[in-house]
């Protein structure tokens, strides 16, 4: 799953909750559409019976957190070549003159956020 995936729990709660409404609407206007449509009040009992089962759904689903993400960079000092820096932590890295991608640090070994470069 990318990060472009996640929802928002409570976004999706109010959509579930919204269409219940609706469908809760059109069982009072239901008279009239029965006369057509015999099954039409058991069509939208369950129709509403799923939106709330979404609502108690997503109230229920496990959440994951989303990860940080960074950039190395790199920081010039006197007495070492190849010093990077997390982004998000702050934490220096001394490498012998290689970049932290060239290490395989696709992430900060100390705060584990992802690292953009």
């Amino acid at each position: 799953m990318t990060e472009n995936e996640l929802i928002e729990r409570d976004k999706a709660i109010e959509r579930f909750k919204n269409l219940a409404g609706v469908y809760d609407l059109a069982l009072k206007d239901c008279n009239l559409e029965k006369e057509v449509y015999p099954h039409y009040e058991a069509l939208m009992r369950g129709k509403k019976a799923v939106m709330e089962l979404g609502v108690k759904v997503l109230m229920e689903a496990p959440v994951v957190s989303v990860r940080k993400t960074g950039r190395w960079v790199y920081k010039p000092r006197d007495y070492a070549d190849g010093v990077y820096e997390c982004s998000v932590c702050k934490e220096p890295y001394y490498l012998d003159g290689d970049t932290p991608l060239e290490h395989l640090y696709h992430y900060c070994p100390n705060c584990g956020a992802k690292m953009e470069n």
